[in-house]
């Protein structure tokens, strides 16, 4: 995806997690990036690399929490994106709260 964003400069990477949700409710939360144009927040990696697999397959939605957006130029081709500190701890209460809401 950086790669992506290099070629298309007004490209800005959106940082975030997304909430997959299974066919019995369940739900998790996972960090995530994803692309962003002005306001328009697109997915191209949604085909390649949440449909069709094995773990996901019982999944129902996939819901997407925007954090923040980082530049293009920011990032050089092979770099290796890590996510903030803001995005991890989301994703880490979420699935706290969930576990907890799972025990009930």
């Amino acid at each position: 995806m950086l790669q992506d964003c290099q070629q298309y400069p007004k490209l800005e990477i959106a940082e975030g997690f997304i909430l997959f949700i299974d066919i019995n409710n369940g739900a998790k939360a996972m960090p995530h990036v994803w692309n962003k144009n002005d306001q328009l927040h697109f997915d191209v990696t949604d085909e390649v690399v949440w449909k069709g697999r094995e773990e996901l397959k019982e999944t129902k939605d996939i819901k997407y929490f925007f954090v923040r957006s980082h530049l293009s130029k920011d990032f050089a081709t092979g770099d290796t994106f890590e996510f903030s500190l803001d995005t991890k701890l989301n994703v880490d209460s979420i699935n706290l709260l969930l576990s907890k809401t799972r025990k009930k």
